[in-house]
């Protein structure tokens, strides 16, 4: 059932207090959050973080991208692949980080190191914050963590689902400017991502009824980076060039994401929150 409302954080703080209230282990509560570019994820973490301060702790599998240096020397690698010249598609993450944070903080295992990144450093390309200047969460009093991402979530799908969307490339926006061996390298390395989704006892999706308004949420997002970076970032055309990078997940993940496809949930686990282009919710659907 979809029901129509404008605000999203009481909905989400509803969902997350259903969660902790029917979950029947000591340890956090992980809830996965998902949302296209520029969909209000870190202004909802934010808002979840003022509401609950020191019982919370909130990263992103943004902050788990692969250093700069090691970015540099994957894309040399796979020279024509154009989604691997820069940070963003599954594999270019460093899995191995994100599952001993999570681990780490599931076991309240002391003081515990958020993972930071920089997207500004390197004229936008990013890099890895020195250590020095990450987060440190006391984990023994943490009760809910929250991953959010772009692609937190996606799950791989078969050789044959994967060579079917190929063939129907041109139906989608970017899908079919690239090659087959191309999108096998991505969705290979997706498969690894489930050490990450395994940890999910919920999962909400920020979803939009447009997914082509990612391209001007992006550039929203980036106009206000330069700002606060004394105008270092991206140029429009580079951030166009940069989601055209991420929009094959999207046409090949983002179907199943929305039906928690690959996350082993329970019933009522689920949660849709629907915005239009302007990020006002126009639905809600639990599952």
């Amino acid at each position: 059932m979809i029901t129509e409302t404008t605000d999203k954080l009481p909905h989400f703080l509803k969902f997350l207090n259903e969660r902790l209230n029917v979950s029947t282990t000591t340890k956090p509560l992980v809830i996965g959050l998902v949302g296209i570019q520029g969909a209000g994820k870190t202004t909802l973490v934010n808002s979840l973080i003022a509401a609950r301060p020191t019982t919370t702790a909130v990263f992103s599998i943004d902050d788990c991208y692969l250093t700069h240096a090691d970015q540099v020397s994957l894309a040399s690698q796979f020279p024509k692949n154009k989604m691997l010249q820069h940070r963003g598609v599954p594999g270019t993450h460093d899995v191995k980080q994100c599952v001993d944070t999570l681990t780490r903080l599931v076991n309240r295992d002391g003081i515990v190191k958020l993972p930071k990144y920089d997207k500004s450093k390197f004229d936008g390309q990013g890099d890895r914050v020195d250590e020095r200047e990450w987060e440190f969460i006391d984990s023994s009093k943490i009760d809910l963590v929250v991953l959010e991402g772009w692609c937190t979530g996606f799950t791989a799908i078969t050789q044959s689902e994967l060579a079917h969307a190929v063939r129907d490339g041109a139906s989608h926006a970017t899908l079919g400017q690239h090659s087959l061996h191309d999108l096998e390298f991505i969705n290979s390395a997706l498969k690894s991502y489930s050490e990450i989704w395994d940890f999910f006892n919920g999962f909400v999706i920020l979803d939009a009824e447009n997914e082509s308004i990612v391209y001007r949420w992006r550039l929203q997002q980036e106009i206000e980076l330069r700002f606060k970076n004394n105008g270092k970032g991206m140029t429009e055309e580079q951030v166009k060039q940069f989601v055209d990078g991420y929009m094959p997940c999207y046409e090949l993940y983002l179907n199943n994401t929305r039906l928690g496809k690959g996350l082993n949930l329970q019933t009522g686990s689920f949660l849709r929150i629907i915005t239009n282009d302007n990020r006002e919710v126009v639905g809600i659907q639990q599952i």
